[in-house]
């Protein structure tokens, strides 16, 4: 039931952000994913809801460094709303904040997994920024380099945010195990 939930409520709030940015409503996203967020923690982690909310913080910060530095070199180019270029966008830090709630749910196997947490980010990474350039959120200036620069950095996010997310959900305990 979680993780039925937790895919669904993933594709609520990635649609809301990138049709809510390609469709002059860039806001929307704001709107639904901390309702999301909410949900969530009521469903999947009423025991723990200050770790969602790091994980939260923790996901926005690392997405907007990250998508700034795309942005910067020239990777993509959001549809922009509120924050200048080239700063990331708060739409995209929505999708962010989105993000961290399947790292203990959908994809929590990947806090074990680290080398499939890294193929998975290089491959769907790419393809999730060229759906949202598909449908109108974003520019990709050069597809062929700027989906291997977007990959290149998820080979990165993905699994230090799944190593992140298994330290924080389950800390290693003083008998060396992790708890939770």
């Amino acid at each position: 039931m979680k993780v039925t939930w937790n895919i669904l409520s993933l594709n609520i709030g990635w649609f809301a952000c990138v049709l809510g940015a390609a469709n002059g409503m860039p806001w929307l996203g704001l709107l639904v994913v901390p309702l999301l967020v909410f949900v969530h923690i009521f469903v999947c982690e009423k025991s723990k809801p200050f770790v969602v909310l790091k994980m939260g913080a923790i996901c926005i910060g690392l997405g907007w460094l990250m998508d700034s530095f795309l942005i910067i070199i020239g990777a993509y180019d959001p549809v922009r709303w509120l924050l200048p270029h080239p700063s990331v966008t708060i739409w995209l830090l929505m999708l962010w904040l989105n993000f961290s709630l399947s790292l203990n749910e959908s994809l929590r196997w990947l806090q074990s997994h680290p080398f499939s947490a890294v193929i998975l980010g290089a491959i769907f990474g790419p393809l999730a920024y060229l759906a949202g350039a598909r449908l109108g959120a974003l520019l990709i200036p050069s597809p062929q380099t700027g989906l291997v620069l977007i990959g290149l950095t998820w080979m990165v996010a993905m699994p230090l945010l799944s190593h992140i997310a298994a330290r924080f959900y389950r800390p290693v305990t003083a008998s060396g195990k992790g708890n939770g």
